[in-house]
């Protein structure tokens, strides 16, 4: 695995476990993260959370960040405008930076369409119809069932 950078769009419905979606994030990153004093190129994965409403996702920030899980989103300080520079900080082992998240498909698309360092993969899990298009960079769709699929791929 290189230093890609590698989006993980998740698809569900707004009844679905939060400590389930947080479980997944946190597989997500352990497993497509380098953060080693060693490693001369440190990377971790994007992701977004796709049919959570907005109360939701701060929910699910909140469960994330209240167990010492740190991550970053778009935005470096309430109010401010999407700001690439912050979304895109190198995560190392002091600011222990897990993973990024991303609030809208608006906000991935403009990540996507703006960035402009190594090569972007997106992997997009969804239940019943694509909703995030792309023809730019490799991009990889596949149909689950419900989110215990994704567990089970990356075991």
């Amino acid at each position: 695995m290189g230093p890609f950078n590698r989006f993980f769009l998740l698809d569900c419905n707004n009844s679905v476990d939060l400590v389930q979606i947080k479980h997944i994030i946190l597989s997500i990153s352990n497993k497509w993260s380098k953060v080693s004093n060693r490693e001369s190129k440190k990377y971790c994965p994007s992701i977004y959370i796709h049919g959570l409403t907005f109360n939701k996702i701060i929910e699910l920030k909140n469960i994330i960040y209240k167990e010492n899980n740190i991550f970053i989103d778009p935005y470096p300080f309430y109010g401010s405008t999407i700001s690439l520079n912050h979304f895109y900080t190198m995560p190392t082992k002091e600011n222990k930076i897990k993973f990024r998240y991303i609030n809208t498909l608006e906000e991935l698309k403009e990540l996507i369409d703006t960035y402009s360092g190594p090569t972007i993969e997106i992997y997009q899990f969804y239940l019943n119809k694509t909703y995030f298009h792309n023809d730019t960079h490799k991009h990889i769709q596949i149909k689950i069932e419900d989110l215990t699929y994704i567990q089970d791929l990356i075991k």
